[in-house]
């Protein structure tokens, strides 16, 4: 079973195989204007657990498209037992969603999120935890599979546009000097397997992709950083900070037989198609985050 990335669509939950939807959204990235409109995909999978089948949510995404997985509650027949978040900063949009499905357990990255501001909020709300890093839902394993990503620095938690905090060129200069001189903040990324379709989900260490046409149409700051038409690593959003830990990481998503690979800001329609695991593992190489 292969996906159909042509049914993807901003606003609608889009059934790119059986089981699988995509919801594809507007979003700038930290709630900054400084930054171009990307997409933000939310992903709603069918699993079965102790024999009964459910729904689960990666990616709680802007508030907007509660309204479909709530549609596809109804259209389905079967709740939402799990919201996940995969990381970055994408846990900031959460709270909307623990009050729209009191049936789900939502969880998060256990290293990066406790620590930050609206992290420690999220997690005083009912029902929200975080999951074991060396044993993500393995009750699932055969549907979906999972790697906690660790190992990375990234830039500190600051108060960001999304959050109440201040936009503008300052902030971004801010955020630049961080990237460049204050990289010492641990983080974990959520990878994920579906295995039915053999569709591979990368963190924020994997590069946002996108059709050399729409790179050329990215403002300056956001084209230096994206390879168009390519798998490849951001070397600037994530550094490596354990290089044994990376190294297991990487060896743990390698033995994934992907034959796509998405991130979750790649433009609405577009991924990788082909031999997802030699080109991820290129990659991996080309940054050097492979040991021997």
């Amino acid at each position: 079973m292969t996906i159909e990335l042509s049914r993807e669509r901003p606003g609608v939950a889009a059934e790119v195989a059986d089981g699988f939807w995509i919801i594809a959204t507007e979003h700038h990235p930290g709630g900054s204007r400084q930054f171009p409109a990307i997409n933000n995909r939310c992903l709603v999978f069918r699993i079965v657990e102790d024999g009964a089948p459910r729904l689960l949510v990666i990616n709680g995404v802007d508030a907007g498209a509660i309204a479909e997985v709530q549609r596809l509650e109804e259209q389905t027949g079967l709740g939402v037992r799990y919201v996940l978040s995969p990381g970055g900063g994408h846990h900031v949009l959460l709270p909307p969603w623990v009050e729209a499905f009191p049936g789900a357990s939502v969880l998060v990255g256990p290293e990066r999120i406790p620590r930050t501001a609206s992290g420690k909020k999220l997690l005083a709300m009912p029902r929200v935890s975080t999951f074991d890093p060396a044993a993500v839902l393995p009750e699932l394993r055969g549907q979906l599979e999972f790697v906690s990503f660790r190992g990375l620095f990234g830039p500190p938690d600051h108060h960001s546009p999304g959050e109440g905090g201040g936009d503008g060129l300052l902030m971004l200069l801010n955020l630049m000097l961080a990237m460049l001189f204050r990289m010492k903040d641990p983080v974990d990324e959520l990878w994920t397997f579906h295995v039915p379709t053999r569709t591979l989900i990368g963190g924020e260490n994997l590069g946002w992709m996108y059709p050399r046409a729409e790179h050329r149409k990215l403002p300056g700051l956001v084209k230096s950083m994206v390879i168009p038409d390519s798998v490849y690593l951001f070397k600037d959003a994530r550094k490596v900070a354990d290089a044994a830990v990376v190294d297991a990481c990487w060896r743990a998503i390698l033995k994934w037989p992907a034959e796509t690979v998405l991130t979750y800001h790649d433009r609405a329609g577009h991924g990788f198609v082909g031999d997802g695991r030699a080109a991820l593992e290129a990659a991996v190489r080309r940054r050097g985050q492979l040991l021997g």
